[in-house]
């Protein structure tokens, strides 16, 4: 599908994500002009995790610098579609493609930047392959039909455990890297270098 596509960037979205403020879209436009002009890998829309070090000429925008947790992510982001073509493996899910996709972005060319604050402000529907009630409740809202035989919602069961994991998560980021790498080690990437062009 991204050869199919035109040009030299796209803004990639998850298909669960659903709008819960006005878009900006001058805005949208201007930071798309900023990713071209500095041929950047990827900019994030949406600053989770945030940036790890500031850009002195472009103050709303971060670098996340090459080591960080979660360079790659699935959030809504600005991408340069010959970076994601490198970073999509084919045995990869959207999980692989943050965990792997992070250390495999620090041998690829170009910055990957992001906003300090949210270009776009959305809320996901889905987690684990389920309807939460967040993302019904939006649908709900925005008068749009949901037919939960085809995909069922969380039980209370499934929403305790996905607080768990959250709670486990964010206690995580609060511990500093070098206990984190040592605990959670970066998934070897050697196998994939081979498999992509580095340079092109």
């Amino acid at each position: 599908m991204i050869d199919r596509l035109p040009g030299e960037y796209a803004i990639l979205l998850l298909e669960d994500f659903l709008f819960t403020g006005t878009v900006d879209t001058e805005r949208v436009k201007r930071l798309v002009q900023i990713a071209r002009q500095e041929q950047l890998g990827c900019l994030r829309l949406s600053p989770y995790p945030a940036p790890t070090r500031k850009i002195a000429r472009f103050p709303e925008l971060g670098e996340l610098e090459r080591g960080a947790d979660y360079r790659v992510s699935t959030q809504a982001a600005i991408w340069r579609l010959s970076t994601l073509r490198r970073l999509l493996h084919p045995s990869f899910s959207a999980w692989q493609f943050e965990l792997t996709g992070s250390p495999l972005s620090n041998h690829l060319p170009g910055e990957f930047w992001s906003v300090w604050v949210p270009a776009l402000v959305y809320r996901h529907g889905v987690e684990r392959g389920k309807w939460m009630r967040q993302g019904l409740a939006i649908c709900h809202e925005a008068g749009v039909a949901v037919d939960l035989t085809s995909r069922p919602q969380m039980t209370p069961k499934d929403e305790a455990q996905s607080r768990s994991s959250n709670w486990k998560s964010r206690i995580a980021r609060c511990l500093p890297r070098a206990i984190r790498r040592r605990i959670w080690p970066p998934p070897s990437v050697s196998h994939l270098l081979a498999e992509i062009d580095l340079d092109g």
